[in-house]
Order: C-alpha cells, then sequence, then structure tokens
C-alpha cells in the first residue's frame, strides 16, 4: 500500500512537472506574415470596382509595378484607382476601381510589409523620373525628338526599376494581377 502512495505520488509529481514544462512560452521565432485573399482579379470590360482582403502582422503598402500601367495597344490613360495604398497591421479590405475599356490591359500591385524606407525612395525615384520624362515628351514636336527623349531616359529609369526591384527582393510582399480585357481572361 505504501509503494501505491509513492508511485502515485511520483506519478502525480511527474504530470505536474510535465504541465509546468508545457505552460511554458514557446521559444519558436515568430515571422512576418502577410496574405492576400484573391492573387489574381478580373475587371470586367464596362469597368467597375472589386474588392480583395490583405491581412498583415505589420503595417503595409502597394506599390503598382510596371509603370506606366497601359493596355495592348500602348494606351497609358487607364484610370486604375486602388484604395487604401497603405495600413496598419490588420485585415483590410481593398478596392480596385477601373472605367470602361475596348482593349486588354494588365497591371501588377507588390504588397509589401515592414520597413519600406528603401522601397519607398527607390519609387519615389522612378515615379520622378517617369514624370519627368512625361514632361519631356509633352514638348516634343516630331517622333525623332521623341525617340530621343526616350532614349535620354531609358538607362535612368531601368536604373530606377533595377533599384526598387533589388529592394523588393528583401521584403515580405505578395502580388496581385489585375486584368481587364473586352474577352474572356484566362487565369
Amino acid at each position: 500500500m505504501k509503494d501505491m502512495k509513492i508511485r502515485n505520488f511520483i506519478v502525480a509529481l511527474s504530470v505536474a512537472f510535465f504541465a509546468i514544462g508545457c505552460a511554458e512560452e514557446s521559444i519558436a521565432p515568430s515571422y512576418d506574415s502577410l496574405s492576400v485573399s484573391e492573387n489574381f482579379i478580373k475587371i470586367p470590360a464596362d469597368g467597375g470596382e472589386v474588392k480583395f482582403t490583405i491581412n498583415a502582422s505589420k503595417d503595409w503598402s502597394i506599390y503598382e509595378q510596371l509603370l506606366p500601367i497601359c493596355d495592348d495597344k500602348g494606351d497609358t490613360t487607364w484610370k486604375l484607382e486602388v484604395t487604401p495604398k497603405s495600413g496598419k497591421a490588420g485585415s483590410h479590405t481593398i478596392t480596385v476601381k477601373s472605367d470602361t475599356t475596348t482593349a486588354t490591359r494588365s497591371a501588377e500591385l507588390c504588397i509589401v510589409i515592414g520597413d519600406r524606407t528603401e522601397i519607398d525612395a527607390a519609387y519615389k525615384a522612378l515615379t520622378d523620373l517617369q514624370a519627368e520624362q512625361d514632361d519631356a515628351l509633352s514638348t516634343c514636336l516630331d517622333k525623332a525628338s521623341e525617340d530621343a527623349v526616350k532614349k535620354q531616359f531609358k538607362s535612368k529609369i531601368s536604373a530606377a526599376e533595377a533599384a526598387l526591384n533589388a529592394a523588393l527582393v528583401s521584403a515580405e510582399r505578395q502580388y496581385v494581377t489585375i486584368k481587364q480585357s473586352m474577352g474572356a481572361v484566362e487565369v
């Protein structure tokens, strides 16, 4: 009988130590997380709005890749609105609005979380160069002068795109492709 009491005491003590050991915090590393509800969004040819959800463990930002956004005919007047373009950690609904089209056009959104200082600087440099090129193109009177302006900015814009891509490589990110066309869209 005394042996049973000692054995029960040892079992109870072992269970208590095991329970205390399991109750301690896990020392596994925690990772930043970012997810999107859709990686491909189709907008009808007659325009409208679609929504998707972002879930992020840190502050996030959306960057439009492959600027300027244009259609298969080279038209860069696509009125694509993405709101909001940044937010705090948590779950957020993103609205994408577009005007009507008679062409096929697509854009790629890059959603990034974490420290965005380097990405923001590279993104601003790229958009500033593209705006500067657009201003220079608006003063051109013929095709030859347009080609000269494009040639002048080509290497600068390529370098800015490379800097942006290098900054994005090290960031936690997700991509969402937006496609709008007159016909059926293959996913």
